[in-house]
């Protein structure tokens, strides 16, 4: 019976191999194929979200060094989240937290800029991230 072969090559189908039951695929292998496409493109998204935040750090780096100079009162953005942490202690703070103590000092930092500071010192181990809020993680 033609069920057993792969591909049938029918009588007035011009020579096209026509599919078989055999390869039509169960619910389960179509499932298992769209997770792995959608994990491809996890991984892809991934990747592209690292090359942002590297980017911003760079943008971010560079605006810190020119603002150390406009004046001795400027210090960068990185040195301001990390003086809140300090006194925020075990409590902690959200990236809103910090603009808002930040701005209680008369600094100002932009949202995006903080979040990605954040995520990037919880990455490099400087900070834990707890109940919601970034906590400092003291040097041992």
């Amino acid at each position: 019976m033609l069920e057993n072969q792969h591909d049938v090559d029918l009588p007035g189908s011009g020579g096209q191999m026509i599919a078989t039951k055999q390869d039509v695929k169960s619910p389960t292998q179509t499932l298992t194929d769209e997770r792995n496409r959608l994990t491809v493109q996890l991984t892809e998204l991934q990747n592209k979200i690292r090359g942002l935040e590297l980017a911003i750090d760079l943008i971010n780096d560079q605006a810190d060094r020119t603002a150390s100079f406009s004046g001795p009162r400027a210090i960068g953005t990185s040195a301001v989240i990390r003086e809140i942490l300090v006194e925020a202690g075990s409590a902690g703070i959200t990236p809103q937290m910090a603009i808002e103590r930040a701005a209680a000092r008369g600094e100002t930092l932009n949202k995006t800029s903080v979040s990605s500071l954040l995520s990037r010192m919880k990455r490099d181990g400087e900070v834990v991230y707890v109940a919601r809020r970034y906590v400092w993680r003291p040097a041992v």
